[in-house]
């Protein structure tokens, strides 16, 4: 998985998962890697299995609360999962960032920075934490504040590109395209990004979806095809060129 080899890492925990079914730590990796390429279906699947075996895992039902975010926005039930994990591990950085996004999704800037400030008193350098940071501070037009975040995340960890995945979805919310775009691009020069086509392929998946919704399509497809040309385990890509290459091409004319 650290290599981006997404069809051999969910090979090694299948055949992990086939020894012994209900092992909790092997169905929470298999279901984080399902959701980095937003195959909802099997990331549930593997979300259930793991929560069967332990219903009070604390990061569980924090990846349950993401996983809902990320599907449905069910702000609700993953409110409750967070609650759920908080009440085992009160100290779990995933809880304030998901909390915190789930703030800033209805405006709540200060609360989402409070949220942030509990997580980074637990891990100053926890990823997710450190990325909503930056992501809080785009949204209140802080781009310094952004700037310096996002450095922070890159330098804790080069090539971690879900920093500027969840950006996209954010921009997305606020129908903010235009800049989702360049932040994608400036996200794609950033060196162990720029180095590794695999990782690239996530942000250009962002950055292709982004040019579909300002109607640039031949630059929007463009992307999308590097982003598959590189790594095909991306359902929403393989969805969206099958959907413009496929039926849009055959039962549609454009002028």
């Amino acid at each position: 998985r650290a290599l981006g080899a997404v069809r051999n890492a969910n090979d090694a925990y299948n055949q992990a998962l086939r020894v012994e079914p209900g092992r909790v730590d092997a169905n929470l990796e298999q279901a984080e890697l399902m959701l980095t390429t937003e195959d909802f279906g099997p990331a549930g699947e593997a979300l259930r299995a793991a929560l069967a075996t332990n219903p009070h895992h604390a990061r569980g039902l924090a990846l349950r609360a993401r996983a809902r975010l990320l599907n449905s926005l069910d702000f609700a039930r993953a409110g409750d999962d967070l609650t759920a994990a908080a009440a085992v591990n009160p100290r779990l950085p995933e809880v304030f960032a998901l909390r915190a996004a789930i703030a800033l999704r209805d405006g709540r800037i200060a609360e989402a920075d409070r949220q942030l400030d509990r997580g980074a008193a637990v891990n100053p350098r926890d990823l997710d934490v450190l990325a909503m940071r930056g992501i809080v501070r785009f949204f209140a037009d802080d781009r310094p504040g952004f700037a310096r975040a996002f450095d922070a995340v890159f330098e804790a960890s080069p090539t971690y590109a879900e920093a500027y995945e969840t950006l996209s979805d954010f921009a997305d919310w606020e129908h903010r395209y235009a800049e989702a775009i360049d932040l994608m691009r400036e996200g794609l020069a950033r060196p162990a990004i720029a180095a590794d086509r695999r990782l690239g392929a996530r942000l250009r998946a962002s950055l292709g979806v982004n040019l579909l919704r300002l109607g640039r399509e031949e630059e929007g497809l463009a992307e999308l095809r590097a982003s598959y040309d590189a790594s095909r385990f991306n359902v929403r890509v393989t969805n969206l060129l099958n959907l413009y290459e496929q039926t849009m091409g055959a039962e549609y004319e454009t002028d």
